[in-house]
Formats: C-alpha cells, structure tokens, sequence
C-alpha cells in the first residue's frame, strides 16, 4: 500500500473506488458523480434495476466506465455507518472484477469508509485495503489531498511526504 499526497480522481491508475451508501450517498470528496455525470446515471439505473429484481444494493459493487477510459467502481458497503462486513465483500468482488481485467493498481481516496461525522475507523479499513493488496497482489495508492484533516487515527507520518512533495 502506498500513501500519496493528491486527489484520486486525478490519479493515473485505471480503477478509482469509492464507498457509496445504500441511498446513493458518496463517502468520498470531491463527489465523483458532480465531476462525471455518467456516474449518477449509472447509479441511478442500477438501483432501479435491483429494485425491480428485489435485491438490494447493499454489498454490491457497481464498475463504471468513465468516459476518459478509467473505471470507477462503487462499494456499497454503507447504510450510513460502514459496515466492515459488507466492504470487506466488496472488496472480495474487487479483487475478482482487478484479476479479470488485469488491474496492478488502483487509486482509493484517503479517509474512504471514514466520512467527516466519524462513522468508519481508518486503521480498520486500511488493515481490509492491506489485506486486499496481499491476497491479490494489487497495488493500492491512498490519496489525500493536502486539505484533507487527517483523520485522528491516522500516524502516518503525512508531514514528511508533504516535504518530499515541496
């Protein structure tokens, strides 16, 4: 796992992932769906579809093609406080989804699982990241952008990768 000052949405990995909720709520920033409209879409027509099946959201994932070729992929593992549960299922279904396509490597937002209220512990979610990029061999890049609050549990030592940056 990899630390890295900057915005996921910018990086240059294929795969971005996010936690959603199960109402449609983005756990990350900025909100991806605002920069690319296709995700609210697909989004949107994804949970008519399991709701017309009678299936819920909650521990699925939803990959969508973005339109400069990347993808993003949607873990709904929240129902407004994460369940660790469900993300580490989703996380399963990931690694399947990264084997199949012959991901390396792929870019998680900091704090993801973790919203501002507090409702996700950091140190839990990256020990599920950890083992993901064990289990898989995948790379996975932790974004923060420098505005970002570091979130209490974290002791990275984010001060010195932001004078390697500088």
């Amino acid at each position: 796992m990899i630390m890295k000052l900057g915005n996921a949405v910018d990086a240059k990995e294929n795969l971005i992932v996010q936690q959603v909720d199960i109402n449609g709520k983005q756990q990350s920033e900025p909100k991806l769906s605002s920069m690319y409209p296709v995700v609210a879409a697909q989004d949107k027509k994804f949970r008519e579809t399991c709701q017309k099946l009678q299936v819920g959201v909650f521990g699925k994932i939803l990959p969508i093609p973005l339109e400069d070729g990347r993808v993003l992929v949607n873990l709904y593992s929240s129902d407004g406080i994460t369940s660790y549960t469900c993300l580490q299922g989703c996380l399963m279904q990931l690694s399947v989804y990264c084997l199949m396509h012959d991901i390396k490597a792929i870019a998680v937002p900091y704090g993801m699982a973790c919203s501002s209220d507090g409702k996700g512990h950091w140190r839990f979610v990256l020990g599920l990241l950890n083992q993901f990029s064990e289990m898989t061999g995948i790379c996975v890049n932790v974004y923060r952008t420098a505005e970002s609050s570091i979130l209490p549990e974290d002791n990275y030592d984010w001060d010195s990768c932001l004078n390697q940056a500088g």
